[in-house]
């Protein structure tokens, strides 16, 4: 075999390694070993087609300009889509290096039941049910009281972050169930969201799906959090009329759930940070990439952009470009209302719990229950408070290296 003929084998290779989304007018290109995706004119999508079947780099030249009806550089396709890591050939230890690990999880047979047409009908069932229950049962409506539903407020505080921290990990399982019931994989990883630590299932691969496939892991958690939901209101419901003859403590703790809850997924209507209903939203209106592009508007608007990110701005799609003109400002709207919370109320309630714990550490016995509940969410404060930064320097870090998107 020739070196040429090598050459031509390792292209073909690396060719049939990527996906293609047909999307509209444009066609959606990945790598699912790296995690990397673009999107390109239709006649993208007929060069790699036609290489994909065997053919040579003038073949598939000839195929597009029968397409397209001019002469296309397919060369200099390929060059630019290696450059931005979509491209990659078997053994490039560059690739090795950005290559994301993904987690194979559950088989698909065993996850796709829980999001088939009856899973989704008993869904949108449960989302009726509470918004029934909260309607004709105004006493089953959460209030900030039911956050204390110990007699103890800091054990109460401290016994909900766990509860919290459940409602969290199950809400993202459900997304990762719904990407593995598509045979798509995910993985989990702690990010974070303006002033707020969250937990977010990577579903990059959906892009190797049509738009249409994508909702159902989009709005997975959304729709558990909904079943939990009813779950609670019920057993409120059931509570108050005697059918379900419960300890006070244990009510009390279902209205708590049912806080958490409805905060859990009032919180996904942020779609300036990045939420749940945010990609639904990128998703619903064609876009690519929308955050980043919105961002880019709206710096230009501000301050001067540098070369490149001028580059990316003008190279964009038309429509997040279009979007962008006006999410652009729901996102300043947005970010200017964090800071307001944030200075407002995150940074004094961090301040004042801190400085009553602090009283409390340094005046208690070690042998008090109190001391050691001030000193947990001593801890828990701060922690909550501090990590944005960590994570913020590390995310950029990592962008920059190309391993995250």
């Amino acid at each position: 075999m020739s070196t040429t003929d090598i050459r031509l084998t390792s292209l073909h290779d690396a060719v049939r390694q990527l996906s293609l989304v047909a999307d509209g007018d444009s066609v959606t290109i990945g790598n699912t070993a790296t995690g990397n995706f673009v999107a390109v004119p239709e006649v993208g999508g007929v060069v790699l087609r036609r290489l994909a079947d065997g053919a040579t780099v003038d073949e598939a030249a000839e195929a597009a300009r029968a397409f397209a009806g001019q002469d296309v550089d397919v060369a200099e396709f390929l060059a630019a889509l290696e450059d931005a890591g979509i491209l990659s050939y078997p053994g490039d230890p560059s690739t090795e290096r950005r290559e994301v690990r993904w987690i194979a999880g559950v088989p698909q047979h065993l996850a796709r039941p829980l999001f088939g047409r009856v899973a989704w009908t008993l869904y949108a069932a449960a989302a009726a049910f509470c918004l029934l229950a909260m309607v004709l049962r105004p006493e089953l409506r959460p209030t900030f009281e039911s956050y204390m539903y110990l007699s103890d407020p800091v054990l109460s505080l401290l016994t909900l972050y766990g509860v919290g921290l459940v409602l969290v990990v199950t809400h993202e399982a459900w997304h990762w169930l719904a990407a593995r019931a598509l045979g798509v994989p995910a993985r989990f990883r702690v990010s974070y969201r303006g002033v707020f630590v969250v937990a977010e299932t990577d579903l990059s691969l959906l892009l190797t799906l049509p738009r249409r496939r994508r909702y159902g892991p989009l709005l997975a958690g959304l729709a558990l959090n909904t079943v939990v939901l009813a779950v609670a209101l019920g057993a409120r419901w059931l509570y108050f009329t005697s059918w379900l003859p419960v300890p006070d403590v244990v009510a009390r703790l279902f209205a708590a759930v049912v806080l958490s809850s409805v905060y859990m997924m009032v919180m996904q209507c942020a779609v300036f940070l990045r939420t749940d209903l945010y990609a639904v939203l990128a998703c619903a209106l064609r876009c690519e990439n929308l955050y980043r592009i919105s961002w880019l508007t709206l710096k230009r608007r501000l301050l001067p952009l540098t070369e490149s990110e001028a580059d990316e701005l003008r190279t964009a799609s038309g429509r997040d470009r279009s979007v962008a003109r006006w999410f652009s400002l729901l996102n300043l709207v947005g970010m200017l209302g964090v800071a307001w919370f944030m200075l407002h109320f995150a940074l004094p309630a961090a301040a004042g719990i801190v400085f009553w714990t602090f009283r409390n550490v340094t005046s208690l016995s070690t042998g008090t229950v109190a001391f050691w509940e001030s000193l947990a969410v001593a801890v828990l404060v701060c922690a909550e408070t501090l990590a944005p930064i960590p994570l913020a320097i590390r995310e950029r870090r990592l962008r920059r290296a190309g391993v995250l998107s």
